[in-house]
């Protein structure tokens, strides 16, 4: 049996301070998350892919994001659970079957 692995994809569009200082640290620090992929800034919100292993690391990267100076709101916009447990096409589903 396959260990159960949930990965946890989000959207969030992150709002930036107006100071553009502040702004740019922020972005900067955002740069940095491995499992970020940042869009294009349009005013001072910021588009943003969060791409993780699991709803923990999920949660944890979103109190990162939160706490970071020159960040002054995060909303989620929408949310993918996928379970890598389950089988993902047909050849996979009959191989379970055969188990």
């Amino acid at each position: 049996m396959r260990r159960r692995i949930v990965v946890a994809i989000s959207a969030l569009v992150v709002t930036l301070a107006s100071d553009s200082r502040r702004r740019e640290e922020a972005l900067q620090r955002l740069s940095g998350f491995p499992q970020l992929e940042l869009g294009e800034l349009a005013g001072p919100r910021l588009p943003v892919v969060m791409d993780t292993p699991d709803t923990r690391s999920a949660r944890a990267c979103w109190r990162e994001i939160v706490g970071l100076p020159g960040v002054e709101d995060v909303s989620l916009v929408w949310v993918h659970y996928e379970d890598e447990s389950l089988p993902h096409s047909r050849d996979e589903l009959e191989e379970e079957e055969d188990k």
